[in-house]
């Protein structure tokens, strides 16, 4: 299931209480703290959901909107085999992360990606 969040707007005591190391000055410009993230040392969030052994990427035509997005996450994500999706409406491009041990074939990728109105342009399978 995925969740959402919603933007509300935060005073800079909020943000300062909240344990924040950036606050808005009085020019309107945030300042930086010079105390180092340790996101910086850690793989990046998109190589630990999408690992290259068990990635298959589609390249997708006709995509144009929001809902084209979510009919083709809904359809993939909706497979047995499929762990992950993430669709990207400019260009395309399908990431589908493949349970380990039971992936999803290529042809059952080609034919959800059929179902969901969409034609496939390529497909690339994990070796």
């Amino acid at each position: 299931m995925k969740s959402y969040s919603l933007l509300v707007p935060t005073t800079v005591a909020t943000l300062l209480a909240a344990g924040c190391q950036t606050a808005p000055s009085s020019t309107g410009d945030a300042q930086m703290s010079s105390v180092p993230t340790p996101q910086a040392q850690l793989p990046s969030p998109e190589t630990i959901a999408f690992p290259a052994d068990r990635t298959a990427t589609l390249w997708v035509k006709g995509l144009a909107c929001p809902y084209c997005v979510h009919n083709i996450d809904r359809q993939l994500a909706a497979m047995e085999g499929v762990e992950r999706v993430h669709v990207d409406l400019q260009t395309g491009k399908v990431r589908v992360a493949l349970v380990a041990g039971h992936p999803a074939t290529r042809q059952q990728l080609v034919k959800a990606i059929g179902d969901s109105g969409f034609t496939l342009d390529r497909i690339e399978m994990p070796r």
